[in-house]
Parts: structure tokens; C-alpha cells; sequence
């Protein structure tokens, strides 16, 4: 229902970042940018950084998580929320 809500209204992005935050359970950063249509099937996996861009008509399927965010350069990472595994090199 707060999906329909969302795209069903035209919405300035501090609006649409608010409207997101109640779908994800959490703060969306204001320099997070989403243009709508946006869908998930359940939104509460979804945990975006700062600077994330998504466009138009993206749909999200969460129900495993979805984590976006910068990671360290030369990082490996897992899970969600992504968490450092290792440090690499460039013989790895």
C-alpha cells in the first residue's frame, strides 16, 4: 500500500525520501535520489547509503536483502547489511 501511495502522486524528493523511509523502516540520506515509479515486494531489506541513485521503474526484490552503499576500494564484502570480509591485492 505505501508503494501504490508512493507513485500514485506527484512528489518533491524530499517527499519521496520520506515516503521511502516508511517503506524501508529506516532514515534515507538526503543525498539519495529516487525517481519514481519505484516498487518493492517488501521493502523492509532494503538499506540504501549516501549518494545512491535509482531510476525510473527499478523494482526491488528484497525479500533476501538489498544493501547499496559505498564500500573501501580493494573490499570484499557480504550480507546484509554488507559487512568487510577482507582486504584484497592485486595479486588476489
Amino acid at each position: 500500500m505505501l508503494v501504490q501511495k508512493l507513485n500514485s502522486q506527484p512528489a518533491l524528493p524530499d517527499q519521496i525520501r520520506q515516503q521511502l523511509a516508511a517503506i524501508t523502516g529506516q532514515a534515507i540520506d538526503p543525498t539519495t535520489e529516487i525517481r519514481l515509479p519505484f516498487y518493492t515486494d517488501y521493502g523492509r531489506n532494503i538499506r540504501l547509503g549516501k549518494g545512491v541513485f535509482i531510476n525510473n521503474g527499478a523494482t526491488f526484490t528484497d525479500m533476501g536483502g538489498i544493501d547499496i552503499h559505498d564500500v573501501p576500494d580493494n573490499t570484499v564484502v557480504a550480507g546484509c547489511p554488507a559487512r568487510m570480509i577482507k582486504k584484497i591485492g592485486k595479486d588476489d
